[in-house]
């Protein structure tokens, strides 16, 4: 997982927020709205988010790491 990956995500746990859009995280991560979607689209291919943005296993397993 590279630090971007890591922001959002760490974002996503801390904000706990339903529905959260990708510009909400953008907001809170200083970090393109463009971008955003390209790291949530990872992060959905990787299993640590759903399609509603709520965090996985396998997105507490590699939290948990950190």
């Amino acid at each position: 997982m590279n630090k971007s990956e890591f922001e959002v995500l760490s974002q996503i746990i801390k904000t706990n927020k339903h529905p959260y859009t990708q510009r909400d995280i953008s907001k809170q991560t200083i970090i393109s709205l463009g971008n955003i979607n390209r790291i949530i689209n990872k992060l959905k291919e990787k299993s640590f988010i759903d399609n509603m943005y709520n965090i996985t296993l396998n997105g507490i397993k590699v939290m948990s790491q950190y």
